[in-house]
């Protein structure tokens, strides 16, 4: 299934009449794959735009040129812009989006979005590297020896035979608590020295 893709400019630019046109006959390229529109009214000026098919990385050299030159004269650093992705039938994950920004000098920069961490575990669970899916500790599977991947039974299952860097051991796990207790550091450990199953620093 194919998305409805929007994407609506954040405001308008200051732009004459002769520019406007100017950037229109740019975006009007045949056979062009970018979605985008424009409008333009005397006291706003320019407004972009793409209905339902946009594609911001398929916009005309010349548009973008032209639009950051509006940006530098109305002394506006960058135009972002919003997206919006949909399909036509509300089935899992098929919504989303992002923004951008166009800067001054043309250049594309592209929102960073990061969840911020938050811990829901209980000390005897853990989240599957390979299904995502909170497990029972006494249910996982480590691979790949004492650096591997902590992975639930069923994709232990599934996993290719022939691995080589397999390595089962159920009788090594032990409890969040233990392991800090302990220091019986069974999972991987993140580069400065910290185990990412307990949170306490390797030995």
């Amino acid at each position: 299934m194919t998305p409805t893709v929007s994407i609506t400019a954040a405001r308008q630019i200051p732009c004459s009449k002769e520019e406007f046109q100017k950037i229109l006959k740019a975006l009007q390229v045949p056979d062009s794959q970018h979605g985008f529109s424009a409008e333009w009214d005397k006291t706003d000026g320019l407004y972009l735009f793409a209905e339902n098919s946009g594609n911001e990385q398929e916009l005309p050299d010349d548009v973008v040129d032209s639009l950051a030159d509006l940006l530098v004269s109305a002394g506006i650093e960058y135009l972002q812009f919003g997206v919006s992705l949909h399909g036509s039938r509300p089935i899992p994950d098929s919504s989303g989006g992002y923004n951008f920004r166009i800067y001054r000098d043309g250049e594309f920069v592209y929102e960073e979005t990061k969840w911020p961490d938050h811990d829901s575990l209980k000390d005897d669970e853990f989240v599957c590297t390979r299904c995502h899916i909170v497990t029972d500790i006494e249910n996982s599977v480590k691979i790949g020896g004492k650096k591997g991947e902590l992975i639930c039974e069923k994709c232990a299952d599934e996993r290719d035979p022939n691995d080589e860097d397999a390595d089962d051991n159920r009788d090594d796990y032990i409890s969040r608590e233990e392991c800090k207790r302990e220091g019986k550091h069974l999972t991987s450990c993140d580069k400065d020295g910290y185990c990412n199953f307990c949170g306490e620093q390797e030995e």
